[in-house]
């Protein structure tokens, strides 16, 4: 049938076949997709071991709806967030609802539970940021985030947002700039905002940093055939390259400037 070619991939997996009615009683569920899948649910991961190598996480507080915990993790295996944590009084992204909206995103992304303070992520080397509205917070845009070499985004529960002890907690507190009155967005559109802003300015960080580099390196190779021809006594030649080099310099980090905007 429509599975053959699921089949044949399989290998030593066991798989079995049954009638669609069949299919509805295990699920409790009259529509399916004509396939299921039963796994093991793996040991919960620490928090160390996710966010070793990560620069931009998100944590996810208090969100029970399954459908926006779904976008959540595909908006962030899509755009370049490296981590995810959860609250305990968030929904299980292992939910199966929460699976088919991510596309299947949850098994992409690492994530754990967060099961202590928000404070903890400061010994890891992150600084928080709470996405909330009050008198005080920054525009996502803000510059002062882009040279953060790690953050975390903290995204609240749909109806009440984050509480004020978590805000309190947070290094930052981040408002995306909106139009015609609009003060909020749905928690998977606003995490959604974040995330790309977030890969922008990591982006931008290593554009100029490659292009830093490149000019650095495009300066010095110069320079030294530039040494070579003063010690052979072609004065002319080395101000001709010495002059290169400079605007070959100039040129590598200007190209990094402006792959950066």
């Amino acid at each position: 049938g429509d599975a053959a070619t699921i089949i044949e991939r399989s290998g030593n997996i066991p798989v079995y076949t049954g009638e669609r009615e069949l299919l509805s009683t295990l699920t409790g569920y009259t529509l399916t997709r004509g396939v299921l899948c039963a796994m093991r649910r793996p040991k919960p991961r620490c928090i160390e071991e996710v966010c070793r190598k990560a620069r931009r996480i998100v944590v996810v507080d208090g969100v029970v709806d399954t459908t926006n915990i779904g976008a959540i993790f595909r908006s962030a295996a899509a755009l370049g967030i490296d981590a995810v944590l959860l609250t305990p009084t968030s929904c299980d992204p292992l939910n199966r609802r929460a699976v088919r909206v991510s596309m299947g995103s949850v098994f992409l992304v690492p994530w754990t539970w967060l099961d202590g303070p928000l404070g903890k992520l400061n010994d890891l080397g992150f600084r928080t940021a709470a996405m909330a509205l009050t008198d005080d917070s920054i525009s996502i845009d803000d510059p002062i985030l882009a040279n953060e070499p790690k953050l975390a985004i903290v995204m609240g529960t749909e109806g009440d947002g984050l509480s004020h002890k978590t805000i309190a907690e947070a290094d930052y507190v981040v408002r995306i700039p909106m139009s015609h009155g609009v003060d909020s967005l749905n928690v998977a559109a606003a995490a959604a905002v974040a995330f790309c802003r977030s890969l922008v300015h990591t982006e931008t960080r290593l554009f100029l940093t490659a292009g830093l580099c490149g000019g650095f390196t495009t300066f010095s190779t110069l320079m030294n055939e530039s040494f070579l021809l003063l010690k052979e006594g072609n004065f002319s030649a080395f101000f001709l390259y010495t002059l290169i080099s400079f605007a070959g310099g100039l040129l590598a980090i200007g190209l990094g400037y402006l792959a950066a905007r």
